[in-house]
């Protein structure tokens, strides 16, 4: 027990207090239950794992494979969330056991505490603990916060640990309100994590921390830290709503030579994915390419098999593209007669390019469903369900992209054949045609979009089921009117808006993100700063979870709050969200991109807001370069840019300078 305390009575006092300080600090900070969850769980981890680096990793996998992990998936198995919120109970009151010394008889324990009396999380604990490897992740810069404040209380070790197991279970039980406190369940025992060395109860906690980084993505906000996970397939989500089947190839005839060698190793292909062992999967795939290349070109099999190779390799982060195996795969897909069942192709590129948007490389997502597209209309035609999702998906990446006379052209293609298909009421019908409506906006057919979006709004009425649809409908009728610059009109269509989803709380108030954004921008628009803040904020809180940080609706968020920032004369705030949304958005959307110009435009005029000055006009001059290649595309970022720089000339008394660029100005307009 710490010499600072006399009594468990006064023990458990102090913890109390303690308990209450921390859930006051994280309130007041505005952190998410998750945020807090996970930043808790990791300060846990790094305690219980900073001192066991001396031991040897293979010992600490064999005993987190045969001792935590079993104890986990039962645990997760066991659905109600007042069980996880008892099961952290009775891990804060083991914690305090051992930390009083009032352990039950027979029971092993930690005599004294051998870690840091003040907390200091190490950059390579930090590291170890990062899926990807960097120390400065948003949930470990939370975690540095968090333990900046438990150092400044002074709290011992074991205070810290028992006050923030405390802390997860009733920030889950108030994730469950109608749980209840008194649940007890053999499950939950966990006497199988108690031993006389701490490392392991850390190497339980970071297997904790790795099962939530999985789940992050599926479900944000619901289950904060433990959710159901299938134990037999894993599968990855799209950006699309399109649900996403198991990977799976169908089996070789035995008419095939050596079909069987090939199934086998296919199931063993698809069985160290499943396990995210990419390494033993890719040693695997040349046995069962150089078995397919031996097939009759006109059988599907050599193609899937091309495809997963493909999506095998690409499950390596930071693997380019591999554009020439891309190329191989389109000729052997012409070969295949079009009889020939290619339903596992649609399987095998959903997966792809789940992956690749996963990865924030949306660019590359264009020769995929290019491909995709061609095959499916030659084998099914064009009405057939994955020709339609394959066009849609197309279309969708276009519009992120930009490229939105294109996209304007597929979806005008795929509402006609969805009408043909499913009649002018279908939810999927009306859902493209709200794609229809907003690209017409940008296209400024804002007679066309109004009437578009108006049909969605008149036909979604009284469905509350289709309440996001109404919703984005509604949000781009708003911009049709933005767009005209009629303000009154848009601001009442986004404030009616939020006014109707006022309720909404978790993952699904993420439908109010563009409202509250474009009315952000309106207020923007409008020169009304000051209103314009709260909305985008609450856009930027919202768009901070992983899986929505590298999409579009992340990127631009980010933008123009750092925008706001920067007019509101807040620069320090708006530079780490610049710095980090330029390389993120050229990344995602290309160098080129509008958006990764306009990011990079204002990260320039950050830096001369800090007396960067060499910096700001290096980065102006790269933007003119980009903007000068293709003047039609990028007019408003060119314009934009040459007010920057000719400003910047001007404040510092070089208009000679300046002058070539006002001419530039002036044969833009």
């Amino acid at each position: 027990m710490s010499s600072r305390h006399t009594s468990v009575h006064d023990y458990i006092t102090r913890l109390e207090h303690q308990n209450n300080a921390l859930l006051r600090w994280v309130s007041h900070e505005r952190w998410t239950v998750e945020q807090t969850t996970m930043s808790l769980l990791l300060i846990q981890t790094v305690l219980c794992m900073d001192r066991s680096s001396g031991a040897r990793s293979s010992e600490l996998l064999t005993w987190s494979e045969t001792t935590v992990r079993p104890l986990v998936r039962r645990l997760l198995q066991y659905a109600p969330m007042s069980s996880r919120a008892a099961f952290w109970r009775n891990l804060a009151a083991s914690v305090l056991q051992q930390a009083t010394n009032t352990v039950r008889a027979g029971s092993p324990r930690w005599q004294t505490p051998w870690f840091h009396e003040v907390i200091d999380i190490p950059a390579p604990s930090l590291k170890l603990l990062s899926p990807e490897g960097t120390p400065d992740r948003p949930i470990e810069t939370r975690a540095k916060a968090l333990a900046a404040f438990l150092s400044a209380q002074h709290w011992t070790v074991y205070e810290i640990l028992c006050v923030s197991t405390m802390v997860q279970s009733m920030m889950m039980d108030q994730a469950d309100p109608e749980a209840t406190s008194d649940v007890t369940d053999p499950l939950l025992d966990v006497t199988d994590i108690l031993t006389e060395h701490p490392s392991q109860l850390g190497c339980f906690l970071m297997t904790l921390l790795s099962m939530a980084g999985e789940a992050w993505v599926e479900k944000p906000h619901q289950q904060p830290l433990i959710w159901e996970e299938n134990t037999e397939q894993a599968t990855y989500q799209p950006f699309s709503t399109h649900y996403l089947n198991p990977l799976q190839l169908p089996e070789a005839p035995a008419t095939l030579p050596y079909a069987a060698q090939w199934n086998k190793t296919i199931a063993q292909i698809l069985d160290a994915i499943h396990q995210h062992n990419t390494h033993d999967a890719l040693n695997h795939l040349p046995r069962v390419l150089a078995i397919s290349h031996s097939w009759p070109a006109t059988t599907p099999y050599h193609a899937l098999t091309q495809a997963l190779a493909i999506f095998t390799t690409l499950l390596e982060d930071n693997t380019p593209f591999p554009q020439t195996q891309w190329t191989q795969l389109e000729g052997t897909l012409l070969a295949v007669d079009p009889p020939a069942p290619l339903d596992a192709l649609t399987n095998i590129v959903l997966h792809l390019i789940a992956v690749l948007r996963d990865q924030d490389r949306l660019i590359d997502t264009l020769p995929v469903l290019r491909t995709w597209l061609y095959t499916m209309e030659r084998i099914h035609g064009r009405t057939h369900p994955d020709t339609l999702l394959a066009l849609h998906e197309l279309a969708e990446s276009l519009t992120d992209l930009y490229q939105v006379d294109d996209a304007y052209a597929l979806t005008h293609d795929l509402l006609e054949r969805r009408r043909e298909t499913y009649g002018p009421t279908h939810e999927d019908t009306l859902r493209t045609t709200n794609n229809l409506g907003s690209q017409a906006t940008h296209l400024g057919r804002f007679d066309e979009a109004e009437r578009l979006l108006l049909t969605v709004l008149a036909h979604t009425e009284s469905r509350a089921d289709l309440l996001a649809l109404r919703a984005a409908a509604r949000d781009n009728l708003a911009s049709v009117y933005a767009g005209q610059e009629q303000w009154e009109r848009a601001i009442a269509h986004y404030e009616q808006l939020l006014d109707e989803t006022a309720h909404l709380t978790g993952p699904a108030a993420r439908i109010r993100i563009p409202c509250l954004s474009n009315l952000g921008n309106a207020y923007m628009s409008l020169n009304q700063f000051d209103h314009a803040a709260p909305f985008l904020e609450q856009a930027y809180a919202l768009t901070r979870a992983p899986e929505i940080v590298g999409t579009l609706d992340g990127i631009l968020v980010a933008i123009h709050w750092a925008i706001t920032l920067q007019t509101l004369s807040r620069h320090t705030e708006a530079t780490p969200i610049l710095e980090a949304v330029v390389p993120l958005a050229q990344r995602v959307l290309g160098p080129t991109h509008p958006e990764s110009l306009h990011a990079q435009l204002y990260l320039a005029a950050n830096y001369e807001s800090r007396n960067q000055t060499a910096e700001a006009e290096r980065r102006l001059q790269e933007i003119l370069t980009i903007a000068d290649r293709d003047p039609d595309r990028l007019k408003p970022i060119l314009r934009l840019t040459l007010h920057f720089i000719i400003n910047l000339y001007n404040y510092h008394g070089r208009d000679h300078e300046a002058a070539p660029f006002h001419r530039k100005l002036e044969e833009l307009s």
